[in-house]
């Protein structure tokens, strides 16, 4: 509903919007909301086609989404580690932080006896607070998870079903380091 109200009230699309809001202002040129994205001029090739659980190639090779504020990001690790360091940099109070230190607060406190923050997932049960969040849309299995305090994470990002694999055994290498 988001998505629609900030169109319907700037006449703008969301995926140019979000580019102006967000995307831009974060460093993110290698992502977009667009649902054309991996096949815009110069795209072609440099964005993953989806896979199954099995290896096989998804119909159409790449997911779209209507919902795209909920589950249509475009992204590249780089540019997700890029948000998650701005996350923490807004959320510590360090100079040149993009949100204020209030914003940063709500998207890293959990919310009514859940592990979500707004747009985050939060672990704040250890010795430091772990945030970030996941995703797994047909052929595609991701993760970016930050620690606030040490400043060490990790982004993973799949293109198949089976990445579920993958990411566990990055995180848990993490989580022996």
């Amino acid at each position: 509903m988001l998505q629609q109200a900030m169109t319907d009230a700037t006449g703008e699309p969301f995926h140019q919007l979000m580019r102006t809001l967000v995307l831009d202002p974060l460093g993110m040129r290698d992502s977009s909301f667009d649902q054309g994205f991996p096949v815009m001029p110069g795209r072609v090739g440099k964005v993953a086609l989806g896979h199954d659980a099995e290896g096989r190639q998804i119909e159409g090779g790449r997911r779209i989404r209507p919902d795209a504020a909920a589950a249509g990001l475009w992204p590249t690790a780089p540019d997700l580690a890029k948000l998650a360091l701005e996350i923490r940099r807004s959320a510590l109070g360090r100079p040149l932080a993009l949100l204020r230190e209030e914003t940063a607060a709500e998207l890293l406190t959990p919310h009514r006896d859940t592990f979500y923050g707004l747009g985050t997932v939060v672990d704040a049960t250890g010795a430091d607070t772990q945030f970030g969040h996941g995703g797994t849309p047909t052929g595609y299995h991701g993760v970016s998870v930050t620690r606030l305090t040490a400043g060490s994470g990790l982004v993973v990002l799949t293109n198949g079903d089976a990445g579920e694999h993958v990411v566990k055994a990055i995180a848990a290498a993490m989580d022996t380091v």
